[in-house]
């Protein structure tokens, strides 16, 4: 479950590009990251068409840590529905992003397990420098939203996880509709051997609408089921 929530994460959320219009003429590099405010997100994960996780994502309001304009971004993921069948297992993830640059600066991961064939919990907080311009899964999905490109364009990007900076390529594959939204859709591949597509709304919000993944155990369909960003009165 872990493994699947981690590669999820990574193309499903935090990291608004509310700055720019697209530009399908723009081949850009996968970069910086803007957050949006108080926005809120949550997925539903299924396999074979059975609910097995949920995952809610939030985003903070910007401000300045050690000098550079930073949001916080915090993401919970459990089991739901048949997924419960395994016990009860819990994953938080908060990270500190830097938006200049749109990379990772500090992480702190919680892992909770209740269950028959487990029990225990882990914590591990960690910080990096802009140079060492370290993505994980929070960063590397605003770094995605934040990438406007045409048809064709590719690109890779190392992320972090579970402890191994992996290689992630990325490509600009198709324009779709999901249900009733007009969406781009990029093809992506985990290490050269886990397939994956991510469903980007077509417009400057970018929100990710769907993504569906391979996994040892199956394909596995990450779907939004409730979008909001709270706005000041």
């Amino acid at each position: 479950m872990r493994l699947l929530a981690l590669f999820a994460m990574t193309g499903c959320a935090a990291n608004l590009a509310d700055s720019f219009e697209p530009d399908a003429s723009v081949d850009v590099k996968l970069g910086a990251a803007h957050g949006v405010e108080n926005e809120h997100v949550e997925y539903e994960m299924k396999l074979g068409g059975l609910t097995v996780g949920r995952f809610q994502i939030a985003v903070g309001k910007r401000g300045v840590i050690d000098g550079r304009p930073s949001v916080i971004v915090r993401s919970r993921a459990t089991l739901a529905g048949a997924g419960t069948l395994l016990g009860n297992v819990g994953w938080d993830l908060t990270t500190t992003v830097d938006i200049d640059s749109g990379f990772a600066i500090a992480q702190t991961e919680e892992i909770t397990v209740d269950a028959a064939w487990r029990e225990g919990q882990h914590k591990s907080s960690q910080t990096w420098t802009i140079g060492e311009r370290h993505h994980n899964a929070h960063s590397a999905a605003g770094a995605l939203r934040g990438w406007f490109t045409g048809p064709g364009a590719q690109d890779t990007v190392e992320v972090a996880l579970l402890d191994h900076m992996l290689p992630v390529t990325i490509a600009d594959a198709a324009r779709e509709m999901v249900d009733d939204k007009p969406t781009i859709r990029y093809d992506g591949m985990v290490h050269g051997k886990r397939p994956f597509s991510v469903w980007l709304s077509d417009d400057t919000a970018r929100v990710p609408l769907r993504m569906r993944l391979a996994s040892k155990i199956g394909e596995v369909d990450v779907e939004l089921v409730d979008y909001t960003v709270p706005r000041d009165l």
